[in-house]
């Protein structure tokens, strides 16, 4: 039993002394993660989330309003349009300001690579959005103001 004790501890101590490597950042390195970020990759993302959050909130809320989606005959009495509760800007608000968050790292990135076209395309994303927020911001606080919402 003893010699098999100092058998394993043997195996053991061989083991960890011999896996340092003296390369052993090279060897660790990830292969899946990027070693610099790329304005094209962060731009993708903002223009797919972009497209699929505006046709979402389309369908949510504008489509009820220009009755585009009513259900006719009603079966169930009930509302079908006209249902807009006081949060309903609320994930535009979020996801629009992560995206502006977003549109920021875009120009720190375009400013790394030094590439013109990227700098000069991250300013109409940025003014759009920010038109967008202000928009929608006053947009609701009048429709609250209108309904005594305060």
């Amino acid at each position: 039993m003893k010699k098999l004790h100092f058998i394993i501890i043997g195996i053991s101590i061989s083991l960890s002394l011999s896996s340092c490597d003296s390369n052993f950042e090279e060897v660790n390195e990830d292969p899946n993660r990027l070693a610099e970020i790329s304005p094209a990759t962060i731009l993708n993302p903002i223009l797919y989330g972009l497209a699929d959050h505006n046709a979402d909130r389309s369908w949510s809320v504008n489509f009820d309003l220009m009755q585009v989606t009513l259900p006719f005959p009603s079966v169930s009495g009930g509302l079908h349009r006209y249902d807009v509760s006081l949060g309903v800007g609320n994930s535009s608000y979020y996801w629009y300001y992560r995206w502006a968050n977003n549109i920021s790292e875009l120009q720190e990135a375009a400013d790394n690579v030094k590439n013109r076209l990227f700098k000069e395309g991250e300013k109409p994303y940025r003014a759009g959005k920010i038109l967008w927020i202000v928009r929608q911001y006053i947009k609701y606080t009048l429709l609250a103001a209108i309904h005594g919402y305060a």
